[in-house]
C-alpha cells in the first residue's frame, strides 16, 4: 500500500524556505521584523535554526535520535530540492534543520537538533518505520567526515554531484545575487567578473593553491566543485556500498522518480512524492564559452578519477 502525503508536514517544509527566502528579499525593516519573529516558532528550518531553540532543547530530558541518513554534496548542486523530498516521506521524522548547524561543536548540541525516541516510536508504531537524518552541502571540507563519523557511525549516504563546471558557475550567480547590495560599494570597485575571476583561481590551483578569492569566507569557487578528496576521506568512516550516488543532471531532469530511488535506497515503503517547487534556484546566466572551455579542460582529468572511484562514468564535458 503507497503511503498519503502529510499535507501538513510538506507545509511546514515549504514555510522553511519561503521564510527564509523572504528575509533576504525583503528592503523593508518592518516586513523584516515579522518575519524574523515568525521564524522563531517554525516546525522545520532550511537553514541555521534560532541559537535559542536548540539550547532549549538541551533542557529536555528526553533522550534523542541519531540520524541514520545524511544526503551530501556541493553547494548549488541541488542537496536542498533534494532534502524537501526526502523529508515529505511519512517514514522520515523531521530534525530541527534540514543541515546540521555545525558551529555548535559538541555532540550534545548536535543530537539535540534531532527528535526525540519517542517522536520516533510514534511515528514506527503509525506507518511502520522511522528513521531520521540531515542534508548538507558538506563537500568540500574533507575534516568535516572526522566529525561526523563520530556522532553517527552508522549512515546511509545519498551522494548529489553536479557537473562541476556547471556547479562551479552556478555558484558564482548565487553568491552575485547574495552580495547583490555590497556590490554597489567603492570597495567591490576593482572586484573581477567571473572570467577574470577563473583565471585568478585556475592560476592558483596550479600551484595546489585556493584563491581566497572571496571576501565572505569562500576561499574560491574552483575547490567546491572538487569532489574526490571529500569522498575518499568519507569513505574511510563508511562503508561505500551504503551510499547511492545521484548525478544532479538526472535529479533536476527528474526529480519525481530519483526521489523514489532515494527511498528504495533507504529502504522505505513505497511513496508517491508530491512533486516541490524549485525554491533555491539561483539566478539564470550564460557562461562565456572559452572561460567554459578552461574549465572543461581543468576538470577532465580530476572527472576521469572521480568515474573510476564512483563506478560510474556521468559523461560530464
Amino acid at each position: 500500500m503507497t503511503l498519503i502525503p502529510d499535507q501538513k508536514k510538506i507545509k511546514a517544509i515549504e514555510l522553511a524556505t519561503t521564510i527564509d527566502q523572504q528575509l533576504w528579499e525583503s528592503t523593508s525593516w518592518l516586513t523584516r521584523t515579522r518575519l524574523q519573529w515568525r521564524r522563531q516558532f517554525l516546525r522545520y528550518y532550511w537553514s541555521v535554526p534560532p541559537p535559542w531553540r536548540v539550547a532549549t532543547r538541551l533542557l529536555h530530558p528526553s533522550k534523542r535520535a541519531i540520524p541514520t541518513f545524511a544526503s551530501l554534496g556541493a553547494p548549488r548542486s541541488g542537496t536542498t530540492l533534494l532534502s524537501d523530498y526526502i523529508m515529505q516521506h511519512p517514514n522520515v521524522v523531521l530534525p530541527l534543520a534540514k543541515e546540521l548547524e555545525l558551529s555548535y561543536l559538541t555532540w550534545r548540541y548536535w543530537n539535540a537538533q534531532f527528535p526525540t525516541v519517542r517522536e520516533m516510536r510514534e511515528t514506527e508504531r503509525k506507518f511502520g518505520k522511522a528513521i531520521t537524518g540531515y542534508c548538507a552541502p558538506a563537500i568540500p571540507n574533507s575534516l568535516l567526515t572526522y566529525a561526523i563519523s563520530a556522532f553517527a557511525k552508522n549512515l546511509k549516504i545519498v551522494i548529489l554531484l553536479r557537473n562541476p563546471v556547471e556547479r562551479t558557475y552556478a555558484h558564482w550567480r548565487w553568491q552575485e545575487l547574495q552580495t547583490k547590495g555590497l556590490r554597489r560599494d567603492p570597495l567591490w570597485a576593482n572586484y573581477p567578473d567571473f572570467p577574470a575571476a577563473m583565471d585568478v583561481e585556475l592560476e592558483a590551483a596550479q600551484s595546489c593553491a585556493t584563491s581566497g578569492l572571496y571576501p565572505l569566507g569562500c576561499g574560491g569557487f574552483l575547490q567546491y566543485s572538487i569532489y574526490l578528496p571529500f569522498l575518499k576521506q568519507l569513505f574511510r568512516f563508511y562503508d561505500r556500498d551504503e551510499a547511492l550516488f545521484i548525478n544532479s543532471a538526472d535529479f533536476f531532469s527528474d526529480p519525481v522518480n530519483v526521489a523514489r530511488r532515494v527511498y528504495e535506497f533507504l529502504e522505505l515503503p513505497a511513496y508517491d512524492p508530491v512533486a516541490l517547487p524549485v525554491r533555491n534556484a539561483g539566478p539564470r546566466g550564460v557562461m562565456p564559452e572559452e572561460t567554459r572551455h578552461k574549465l572543461a579542460n581543468f576538470f577532465a582529468p580530476l572527472n576521469e578519477e572521480l568515474y573510476e572511484f564512483v563506478g560510474c562514468d556521468f559523461g560530464w564535458e
